[in-house]
Order: structure tokens, then sequence, then C-alpha cells
């Protein structure tokens, strides 16, 4: 009878011992896991970012879209003093250099037009628009 408690004493040890070994050992795979899961959704997010930030320079490395973003902070700053409306002469200058591009053009023209709407100088903008729209059609 000793021997039957003791073998079976040893049996429920080994039981509890392989029990918590796999409970051990299923933790730690889920936290293997769970750390790989992190990993790859970082390195996504790099990949991702590494991806905008190529767009973006060759974005930028274009002729329009940098008069564009150049035109676009001009009128930030303006308006950061709150002076958005005299942001136009300054963009009115820009638009007499390029004259030999549309795109261009048409770009400090929308953003005239918007900061005359902004001011409530709806007449003005319509001008604006007008003249894109009359531009286009000599084309």
């Amino acid at each position: 009878m000793n021997r039957r408690k003791t073998a079976l004493a040893i049996l429920c040890t080994i039981i509890i011992i392989a029990m918590s070994s796999t409970s051990a050992f299923a933790e730690s795979q889920s936290r293997e896991e769970e750390e790989f899961g992190k990993t790859q959704s970082f390195m996504g997010l790099m990949d991702n970012y590494l991806s905008v930030a190529k767009r973006w320079v060759k974005m930028v490395s274009g002729r329009e879209t940098t008069i564009y973003l150049a035109i676009e902070r001009i009128a930030e700053i303006y308006e950061e003093k709150g002076e958005q409306v005299k942001a136009i002469p300054e963009l009115r200058k820009i638009l007499s250099k390029y004259e030999d591009s549309p795109t261009v053009k048409n770009v400090i023209r929308f953003k005239i037009a918007e900061i005359y709407t902004e001011s409530g100088q709806a007449a003005k903008a319509l001008e604006e628009l007008n003249a894109i729209i009359e531009a286009d059609q000599k084309r």
C-alpha cells in the first residue's frame, strides 16, 4: 500500500510538473508570438513610412510641386500674421514669373481666389476663377 501511495504521489508530482511546464511553455510561446507580431507590425509601419518618404521626395523634386508648396507656405505665413490678404501681391509677383507654365499660373490663381473667398471678397475670387477658365480656353 505504501508503494502505491508513493507511486501515486510521484505520478501526481510528474503530472503537476508536466502541466506547469506545458503552461510555462505555452506562456513563453505566447509572449514570443506577441513580440514577433509587434516586430512585424513595427516593420510594416517603417516600410509604409519609407514608402511615403520616397514618394514625398519624388513629388517635391518636381517643379510644379515645389512651387505649389512654396505658394502654400507663403500664404500660411501671411495667415499666421493675420494678414492673409497681403499675400496676394506676393503671389501676383510669382505669377508674373511663370507665364510659361499654365499649371503654376492656375495653382497661384486658385490660391489667390481662396484668399479672396476667405476674406469675404467673393467677386474678386470669381474674377480669378474666370481668369483660369479663360486661359484654359485659349490653349
